[in-house]
């Protein structure tokens, strides 16, 4: 899969809290598209690197003129990887990570969420929940 190029409308499951933070200089942000806060607290497409967690989807495509950008948490479904990592059923309950602004993965520092349900179609992230690691 690759970053998002337009605006994409990924299905959800329940409701979802609303947020809304500015846009970050020279950024454009496509709706449907996972996105983190920087350094400065604006937001900017969610890409494998960064080390924030993703904040929210964005709910409609949002440039830095626009005052903010309105953004949603709940649970979505986004596009897998593949191969080695690619999310299988075996992960539901673990965090997924961000391959790109559409794609989640088994691996990688940003934790888009935690992975609710895997089906043919992609992966169902809880957006804005992060799994918590159990000990034995």
């Amino acid at each position: 899969m690759a970053a998002l190029t337009d605006n994409r409308n990924p299905p959800r499951r329940g409701d979802a809290m609303l947020v809304g933070d500015p846009v970050a200089a020279s950024t454009v942000l496509y709706a449907g598209g996972m996105y983190v806060l920087d350094a400065t607290g604006a937001a900017k497409p969610a890409v494998a690197a960064d080390k924030k967690p993703v904040r929210a989807v964005s709910t409609r495509q949002s440039v830095p003129a626009d005052e903010t950008v309105p953004g949603e948490r709940g649970v979505f479904r986004f596009d897998n990887s593949t191969a080695a990592a690619a999310i299988t059923r075996a992960d539901i309950g673990n965090n997924a990570f961000v391959a790109d602004d559409s794609t989640v993965s088994k691996t990688g520092s940003c934790i888009a969420g935690e992975i609710i349900d895997v089906d043919d179609v992609g992966v169902w992230v809880h957006i804005g929940k992060a799994a918590v690691p159990t000990t034995a």
